[in-house]
């Protein structure tokens, strides 16, 4: 376990690990899109930098971890999915005498003498604590829950704007009559010819899809996620127009089927449910 060992281990584990970290030093350094240039086979160098989240600048090492992983049985799916595995943690800490406030969004962490005390909720309910820890990301945390009180130079351009444009900006979910379960749950598809989607020209479309969890569906339904390139600012000035936000999501919809019609032909018509975040 190279990441468990070398990020949360004891120091002999740490030893241990090093062998194997050492190892993969001359090749896990290199970008996929780097390594691909290695092979010969024309589809190969186009498809391999995109196996890792369609990022051809995601290093090699953590495409040869996942594989690793892979091989001793650490990666797996909660069958059930995100809320299954979030439900068995409840009920555990349930079990153990916790209590659980839901629909109780947090709007500060109090603090007195430089230590948190409790929570202040937006409805202005205030929770006093020993001990808190929030499970929102660092952003969140120390900018907002924290006033940025606790904040130095390095922690400041880490929790800025991130950048305009990125990946994962538009999901396209889409649930479809028809089984899936013999399809990969991940899948990049090549375009032959390039497509413009939420403003983004693109080469290829990445997307997920359940099959293998039987519980993501009705029998003979499945659900696909599509994850696309797009801008913030694309998006926050359509949201001034609520008819016009709308409409651009139907559009990305749209033209993200005529896509998924050339690798399933007659899915547009299978289509039972979508959503667009």
């Amino acid at each position: 376990d190279l990441f468990g060992e070398t990020l949360a281990g004891t120091p002999w584990g740490v030893a241990g690990a090093l062998p194997s970290a050492l190892a993969t030093l001359g090749i896990g350094r290199l970008a996929m899109g780097r390594y691909a240039q290695r092979f010969q086979d024309p589809l190969l160098r186009a498809a391999f930098p995109l196996l890792e989240y369609s990022l051809p600048e995601a290093p090699m090492f953590m495409h040869l971890a996942k594989h690793a992983y892979g091989m001793r049985g650490g990666i797996r799916w909660p069958v059930g999915a995100s809320l299954a595995f979030a439900r068995s943690i409840e009920r555990t800490y349930l079990d153990l005498g916790g209590e659980i406030r839901y629909a109780s969004r947090v709007a500060k962490i109090q603090v007195r003498d430089d230590r948190a005390c409790g929570v202040r909720l937006e409805d202005g309910t205030e929770i006093p604590a020993d001990v808190v820890i929030s499970d929102a990301d660092g952003r969140k945390t120390i900018r907002d829950l924290l006033d940025g009180r606790y904040m130095d130079d390095t922690l400041r351009a880490w929790c800025g704007d991130p950048p305009d444009e990125g990946p994962w900006a538009v999901h396209v979910f889409l649930g479809v009559e028809r089984d899936l379960s013999r399809e990969p749950s991940a899948l990049v598809l090549l375009l032959d010819e390039p497509a413009t989607i939420a403003g983004h020209t693109l080469s290829s479309l990445e997307m997920q899809t359940y099959g293998m969890d039987p519980t993501m569906a009705p029998p003979g339904h499945g659900v696909i996620k599509v994850e696309l390139v797009s801008k913030w600012s694309y998006w926050n000035a359509l949201a001034a127009d609520r008819a016009r936000y709308d409409e651009e999501k139907a559009r990305v919809v749209d033209q993200v089927l005529d896509v998924l019609e050339r690798r399933w032909p007659g899915i547009r018509a299978d289509v039972r449910a979508v959503d667009v975040p």
